[in-house]
């Protein structure tokens, strides 16, 4: 641990030192603590969590707060089940339960603000999932499991809610936030400030406006001869506006907007075993960052009639991304061979050069997604045993993935100074390989009927059977292949209540994917097809690349059985479950690295159907313990002890170190860590007439692949963040001082050919809020 470390930790426990004895007793006339019932609306229904017989784990705003949680880097550890990693900047990737995509598809976790579909789409893979903005919300849902009855395409996995605070018509509010830190690794400081105003127009009409600037500073380093220091920092600016009018006690009319961008530093990774030095990335000629927006637009309309709640949303969902960085060390190596010989074509004094003294990648990751999405829903209202609910759903999306602007996986040829004389042969090459880049554009429509209804037995058993139909139509601009896909997920859930405090269920349920469009395959199609007259075993070739052209989409048929109690007078809270999930014909990729001898399949690869698919088996719980009327105590655990191909790819990788490797049969699913704990305990305390909480939160992850080769592995970590608050009388004013990773272990989210992605180091902190709940 270095010297600011060691200053930080003595800091932190003279803080808490100071705290502890100016708080002296608590007071014998504290108010016992108050565990307040969590409401969620995960079945747009609002239902008691602690009595929904659906897999939910729930964030609230005062978790958020207490926590210090301000991105998803920072959320996902307390939850049990879910999974993060990412390899750049602008890269996010989210599983739950072990089910990550080996391939395209889409993702397997669909991301909902306000109900506004915002899961990725224009990458296939999933990988680029907006993080969405914490602040000023009343909670964060992750339902885990496959939602195809509730929320449809791409949550096979599961789907995580992010639920904004709504305007309040019985007074104006305000409120701000400020918060600074410093981390290790860092030179410079960050910084994140929030605002909220919350203003009535009327008595029936009111605006809420949330805005919020955030600056984190870099980590990483890259050495001589760029010499730039913490590279990889961010920027990032946008606002939130909710108008809500509410004309009558059964009728509420809402509009909002709320826009966010990003600029980015880069690249994001550093050399695997290097620490925060990113020793590989050292081109000068390579440009690293870039910046995402997202605009986000709704219109809602709630309106209760005696015997049913009629929900309208209609929502506009705009995404770009414009990100460049160095790649060299995932590409260099594949395209020696076939740089060396392009360059003696143009440049003969240059033929047999092996190696290339700096053959270089570029990845140019432009990006761009429109999404419009009709959704109508009918839910009863009336107190029935019989209960139920049916809607439809309309989704117009539009994803483009290309060269020429619009989005360029391209790879562009730097040579070391000594060969800058042949860089109009380089220009040369960049241009031959354009034309096998051409923009792709991927247009899809999805519609969708879909209802549950209950019946209650007694106070003892309901039964719940649902189902959605699913059409979906996929085609591309870049040659004529389209997919229609036609789905029925069914859902059924079981559901025993012995006890008024105990509640247990059983339900089998299915989520899906569609297929896929193989956009990189025509340009290898029409290469082997020329060569068809002198190698006899192209066109079989061709022939079997084109039938690839499409492929079915994928599902999973999942098992659960759940188990939620209160117990010990309220002041115990047990959520368990325990699930197996078969995914059938698993998306994943088949690598080309067997035709290098093509030019349009270097660094490609096609989509096919794992035979045999895949399966996922785990269990997890969370216990939640008031253990006096000032303590409490929360631990939570999963284990994915089994999740893995069943089958073995057809095709076979280059692996980091340039060696082929193979995803075999039994090889552990990507991004599914066996198991993860958390710990947190907090501590109420009085200090003359303010009040404050002081906690401690404990993480542990394991390690984790970063594909299904199982080549690459993401080691394990331990983290340890303590924050101590106090609240003014008034409960107005928030002070924290809070640190993170306290050991400062490194925080590994994935590691693969460039390097590894880091996550925050031994970091000191403090905040500052006003007005906020």
């Amino acid at each position: 641990m270095g010297r600011k470390s060691f200053l930080g930790a003595g800091m932190w426990a003279a803080s808490l030192t100071t705290l502890g004895f100016s708080s002296g007793v608590v007071a014998e006339d504290a108010d016992d603590r108050v565990t307040e019932e969590v409401i969620v609306t995960a079945t747009h229904r609002d239902t008691a969590l602690m009595d929904t017989p659906l897999s939910i784990a729930a964030v609230t705003s005062e978790d958020i707060e207490q926590k210090g949680i301000v991105n998803f880097q920072t959320l996902y550890q307390s939850i049990p089940g879910l999974s993060y990693r990412t390899n750049s900047n602008t890269y996010n990737t989210v599983s739950i339960r072990g089910l990550t995509q080996p391939g395209e598809g889409g993702p397997t976790v669909g991301i909902y603000i306000d109900n506004v579909s915002v899961t990725d789409s224009n990458s296939g893979t999933g990988v680029s999932q907006v993080a969405g903005s914490i602040f000023d919300l009343e909670r964060i849902e992750v339902l885990k499991g496959p939602q195809g009855t509730l929320y449809g395409e791409s949550t096979l996995g599961g789907a995580i809610r992010y639920i904004a605070k709504q305007p309040d018509v019985s007074g104006f509010q305000y409120g701000a936030k400020a918060e600074w830190e410093q981390m290790e690794e860092s030179d410079d400081p960050s910084y994140r400030v929030n605002a909220m105003v919350n203003v009535p127009l009327s008595d029936t009409l009111a605006l809420r406006v949330t805005g919020f600037y955030r600056e984190r500073a870099g980590l990483l380093d890259i050495p001589a001869p760029r010499s730039e220091k913490d590279v990889n920092d961010q920027e990032e600016n946008g606002f939130r506006a909710k108008l809500a009018w509410y004309p009558s006690d059964r009728l509420t009319l809402g509009l909002s907007a709320q826009m966010t961008e990003t600029d980015y530093g880069g690249p994001g990774n550093a050399e695997i075993g290097a620490g925060f030095t990113n020793s590989e990335l050292t081109q000068p000629d390579f440009p690293n960052g870039g910046t995402a927006t997202v605009d986000i637009y709704a219109f809602n309309l709630a309106y209760e009639l005696d015997w049913a709640d009629i929900e309208f949303t209609s929502s506009r969902y705009e995404r770009e991304i414009k990100f460049g960085e160095e790649t060299t060390p995932r590409f260099g190596a594949a395209f020696v061979a076939a740089a060396n010989g392009l360059i003696g074509l143009f440049e003969p004094s240059l033929a047999g050069l092996d190696p290339i003294a700096a053959t270089g990648g570029f990845g140019l990751f432009r990006r761009e997604a429109e999404r419009d999405i009709q959704e109508l829903r009918v839910l009863s209202n009336n107190d029935s045993a019989w209960q139920w609910s049916a809607g439809v759903y309309y989704k117009d999306d539009e994803a483009l993935n290309g060269a020429n602007g619009v989005n360029e996986p391209a790879l562009y040829l730097s040579l070391a100074p000594q060969y800058q004389f042949a860089r109009p042969a380089v220009q040369q090459i960049d241009a031959l390989f354009a034309p096998l880049f051409p923009p792709t554009i991927i247009e899809s429509t999805e519609e969708a009927f879909f209802g549950e209804v209950s019946y209650s037995f007694n106070d003892r058993w309901e039964v719940m059977l649902g189902a959605r139909y699913t059409e979906i139509e996929k085609e591309t601009n870049t040659f004529e292949a389209d997919v229609t896909d036609e789905f029925i997920s069914p859902k059924a859930t079981l559901t025993f209540r012995p006890t008024e405090d105990v509640m247990t269920y059983f339900t089998v349920s299915q989520g899906f994917r569609p297929g896929v469009i193989n956009t990189d395959l025509p340009g290898i199609i029409t290469e082997l097809e020329g060569l068809a007259a002198t190698d006899p075993t192209a066109q079989a070739r061709a022939d079997f690349f084109r039938s690839r052209l499409t492929v079915d989409g994928d599902e999973v048929q999942a098992y659960e059985l759940g188990l939620k109690s209160t117990f010990w007078d309220g002041r115990a809270r047990f959520t368990a479950a325990l699930y197996h999930l078969d995914w059938e014909d698993t998306l994943v990729f088949q690598p080309l690295s067997e035709f290098t001898g093509l030019v349009a399949s270097i660094g490609q690869a096609y989509n096919d159907n794992l035979d045999g698919g895949a399966e996922s088996q785990g269990a997890e719980f969370e216990l939640d313990l008031d253990l006096s009327a000032q303590w409490g105590l929360s631990v939570a655990y999963d284990n994915n002890w089994r999740a893995r191909s069943k089958g073995a790819a057809a095709g076979q990788f280059t692996g980091s170190d340039g060696q082929i490797v193979r995803a075999d049969k039994g090889n552990r699913l990507p991004n599914a860590p066996r198991y993860s704990w958390s710990v947190s305990t907090d501590y109420e305390f009085t200090a003359g007439s303010w009040t404050g909480n002081a906690r401690l939160d404990w993480y542990r992850l394991a390690s984790a692949f970063n594909r299904i080769t199982n080549e690459v592995k993401a080691n394990g970590y331990h983290q340890l963040d303590a924050r101590v608050s106090l609240f003014s009388p008034d409960q107005k004013w928030r002070l924290s001082l809070y640190g993170a990773n306290l050991a400062d272990e490194m925080v590994t989210y994935e590691c693969n050919e460039v390097g590894c992605s880091y996550g925050r180091p031994f970091t000191i902190g403090a905040s500052v809020s006003y007005g906020l709940d």
